[in-house]
């Protein structure tokens, strides 16, 4: 999963939300691994996904890279468009 570029691209979603392009391929990835990406408890950009015993190292440290992304877009997902 290629997760980072040298200046980060950028995209606005309609709430005015900006995150990066890298973020977006990671979560797309992941969802479409059949992975469950939801926030922690508190919602203080905790990110969780399971189940945790299939992500490889590759998918945990683009989870770390990206978290507060994750978090915002996993935030988006469940308050703006639902």
């Amino acid at each position: 999963m290629q997760t980072t570029t040298t200046v980060p691209e950028l995209v606005t979603l309609k709430s005015g939300l900006v995150v990066s392009v890298d973020a977006l391929r990671v979560l797309w990835d992941l969802e479409g691994r059949a992975f469950n990406v939801k926030l922690g408890d508190g919602r203080r950009h905790k990110v969780l996904v399971g189940p945790v015993e299939r992500l490889t190292e590759e998918d945990k440290t683009a989870i770390r890279l990206h978290r507060d992304a994750l978090a915002s877009l996993v935030h988006y997902v469940e308050e703006v468009i639902a």
